[in-house]
Protein backbone atom coordinates (compact mmCIF):
# COMPACT_ATOMS: atom_id res chain seq x y z
CA UNK A 1 0.00 0.00 0.00
CA UNK A 2 3.15 2.16 0.37
CA UNK A 3 2.84 2.44 -2.92
CA UNK A 4 -0.16 3.49 -3.76
CA UNK A 5 -0.97 6.00 -6.28
CA UNK A 6 -4.94 6.23 -5.67
CA UNK A 7 -6.03 7.97 -2.95
CA UNK A 8 -9.11 5.98 -1.26
CA UNK A 9 -10.86 8.22 0.99
CA UNK A 10 -11.43 6.73 4.72
CA UNK A 11 -14.79 4.82 4.94
CA UNK A 12 -17.08 6.67 7.62
CA UNK A 13 -20.88 6.32 7.93
CA UNK A 14 -21.70 7.83 4.35
CA UNK A 15 -19.40 6.87 1.70
CA UNK A 16 -20.01 2.65 1.44
CA UNK A 17 -21.40 2.51 -1.91
CA UNK A 18 -18.03 4.81 -3.32
CA UNK A 19 -15.62 3.07 -1.07
CA UNK A 20 -16.15 -0.78 -1.25
CA UNK A 21 -16.31 -0.64 -4.95
CA UNK A 22 -12.54 0.89 -4.26
CA UNK A 23 -11.63 -1.21 -1.35
CA UNK A 24 -12.51 -4.11 -3.83
CA UNK A 25 -10.61 -2.49 -7.02
CA UNK A 26 -7.47 -2.29 -5.04
CA UNK A 27 -7.44 -5.51 -3.20
CA UNK A 28 -8.25 -7.06 -6.78
CA UNK A 29 -5.18 -5.59 -8.01
CA UNK A 30 -2.93 -6.36 -5.07
CA UNK A 31 -4.47 -10.08 -5.35
CA UNK A 32 -6.25 -10.08 -1.72
CA UNK A 33 -9.86 -10.10 -2.92
CA UNK A 34 -10.26 -13.75 -2.97
CA UNK A 35 -9.65 -13.84 0.77
CA UNK A 36 -12.35 -11.48 1.27
CA UNK A 37 -14.80 -12.70 -1.05
CA UNK A 38 -14.51 -16.59 -0.34
CA UNK A 39 -15.60 -18.28 2.54
CA UNK A 40 -13.07 -18.46 5.44
CA UNK A 41 -11.29 -21.83 5.28
CA UNK A 42 -11.48 -24.20 8.52
CA UNK A 43 -8.20 -23.63 10.27
CA UNK A 44 -6.32 -26.83 8.47
CA UNK A 45 -7.07 -25.48 5.17
CA UNK A 46 -5.46 -22.26 6.04
CA UNK A 47 -1.92 -22.58 4.31
CA UNK A 48 1.06 -19.91 4.64
CA UNK A 49 0.24 -18.34 1.93
CA UNK A 50 -3.93 -17.57 2.86
CA UNK A 51 -2.56 -16.47 6.19
CA UNK A 52 0.23 -13.66 4.70
CA UNK A 53 -2.67 -12.75 1.81
CA UNK A 54 -5.76 -12.68 4.78
CA UNK A 55 -3.45 -10.03 6.93
CA UNK A 56 -2.28 -7.84 4.07
CA UNK A 57 -6.07 -7.53 3.22
CA UNK A 58 -7.16 -7.23 6.56
CA UNK A 59 -4.68 -4.25 7.64
CA UNK A 60 -5.49 -2.72 3.97
CA UNK A 61 -9.31 -2.68 4.64
CA UNK A 62 -8.58 -1.61 8.72
CA UNK A 63 -5.89 1.46 7.68
CA UNK A 64 -8.80 2.42 4.73
CA UNK A 65 -11.62 2.94 7.65
CA UNK A 66 -12.27 5.94 9.81
CA UNK A 67 -11.63 5.53 14.00
CA UNK A 68 -15.60 5.85 14.16
CA UNK A 69 -15.68 2.29 12.36
CA UNK A 70 -13.20 0.49 14.26
CA UNK A 71 -15.53 -0.96 16.74
CA UNK A 72 -17.66 -2.23 14.02
CA UNK A 73 -14.37 -4.72 13.34
CA UNK A 74 -12.82 -4.85 16.58
CA UNK A 75 -13.61 -8.46 17.34
CA UNK A 76 -13.39 -9.69 13.39
CA UNK A 77 -10.57 -12.65 12.68
CA UNK A 78 -10.09 -12.23 9.34
CA UNK A 79 -10.67 -9.95 6.27
CA UNK A 80 -13.83 -11.82 5.23
CA UNK A 81 -14.63 -10.47 8.78
CA UNK A 82 -13.94 -6.89 8.78
CA UNK A 83 -15.43 -6.50 5.44
CA UNK A 84 -18.87 -8.79 6.33
CA UNK A 85 -19.19 -6.57 9.34
CA UNK A 86 -18.66 -3.02 7.66
CA UNK A 87 -20.93 -4.47 4.98
CA UNK A 88 -23.39 -5.40 7.22
CA UNK A 89 -23.62 -2.41 8.97
CA UNK A 90 -23.27 -0.48 5.74
CA UNK A 91 -25.83 -1.68 3.52
CA UNK A 92 -28.96 -1.27 5.71
CA UNK A 93 -31.90 -2.34 3.50
CA UNK A 94 -34.85 -1.00 5.87
CA UNK A 95 -37.84 0.93 4.44
CA UNK A 96 -36.66 3.94 5.94
CA UNK A 97 -33.10 3.90 4.61
CA UNK A 98 -35.09 3.52 0.81
CA UNK A 99 -37.42 6.37 1.65
CA UNK A 100 -34.77 8.84 3.29
CA UNK A 101 -32.86 8.12 0.07
CA UNK A 102 -35.81 8.83 -2.13
CA UNK A 103 -36.69 11.97 -0.25
CA UNK A 104 -33.14 13.20 -0.94
CA UNK A 105 -33.58 12.52 -4.92
CA UNK A 106 -36.92 14.65 -4.72
CA UNK A 107 -35.68 17.11 -2.77
CA UNK A 108 -31.97 17.68 -4.38
CA UNK A 109 -31.84 20.36 -7.01
CA UNK A 110 -29.68 22.44 -9.09
CA UNK A 111 -28.47 25.93 -7.10
CA UNK A 112 -29.09 28.61 -9.76
CA UNK A 113 -25.27 29.28 -9.78
CA UNK A 114 -24.53 25.58 -9.28
CA UNK A 115 -22.05 23.02 -10.78
CA UNK A 116 -24.34 20.60 -13.29
CA UNK A 117 -21.18 18.41 -13.17
CA UNK A 118 -21.58 17.73 -8.99
CA UNK A 119 -25.23 18.45 -9.38
CA UNK A 120 -25.53 15.10 -11.61
CA UNK A 121 -23.18 13.01 -9.58
CA UNK A 122 -25.14 13.56 -6.24
CA UNK A 123 -27.73 12.07 -8.37
CA UNK A 124 -25.67 9.35 -10.01
CA UNK A 125 -24.90 8.67 -6.11
CA UNK A 126 -28.40 8.65 -4.90
CA UNK A 127 -29.50 5.99 -7.42
CA UNK A 128 -26.80 3.86 -7.06
CA UNK A 129 -27.18 3.05 -3.42
CA UNK A 130 -30.88 3.18 -4.38
CA UNK A 131 -30.01 0.06 -6.82
CA UNK A 132 -27.62 -0.94 -4.22
CA UNK A 133 -30.53 -1.67 -1.65
CA UNK A 134 -32.81 -3.12 -4.53
CA UNK A 135 -30.21 -5.68 -5.74
CA UNK A 136 -29.92 -6.64 -1.81
CA UNK A 137 -33.23 -7.66 -1.00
Amino acid sequence: MGDLKFAIEKLHGSNWQTWSVRIEMLLTRDDLWEVVEQDVPDEAARTAAWKAKDRKAKATIILLIEDSQLPLVKNAVCAHDVYSALKQYHQKTTRSVRVSLLKKLCATNLAENGNLEDHLRIFDDLFDRLEALRTMV
